[in-house]
């Protein structure tokens, strides 16, 4: 979708993710923006990767991301879950530095 930011402080995540429109089935629909800031606990890390513990908004349970550094100004994480209570996007989310 290419217009959620997040923020990296050094004990929290910000996410930010602006109203905006989807297209689903060739029609675009609304989608609802929304905002959040989490603690987040560093389980692993080298140059490739960082791999974060978060509570999942919706169900308050901990969650496990890994974001991989494409280079030093890029990196993406696997979206997809096994959870009943989430769909599973199964996609890959790329973000780009913003200075």
């Amino acid at each position: 979708m290419g217009k959620m930011t997040l923020e990296f402080t050094d004990k929290q995540l910000h996410l930010r993710m602006p109203d905006t429109q989807v297209t689903v089935k060739g029609e675009l629909r609304p989608f609802a923006g929304f905002e959040e800031r989490n603690l987040y606990k560093i389980l692993f890390c080298n140059e490739r990767m960082v791999v974060i513990e978060t509570p999942e908004a919706v169900t308050g349970e901990s969650s496990v991301t890994t974001y991989f550094f494409v280079n030093s100004d890029s990196m993406w994480a696997y979206v997809g879950s096994n959870s009943p209570k989430m769909p599973d996007l199964h996609i890959r989310e790329y973000f780009t530095r913003v200075r």
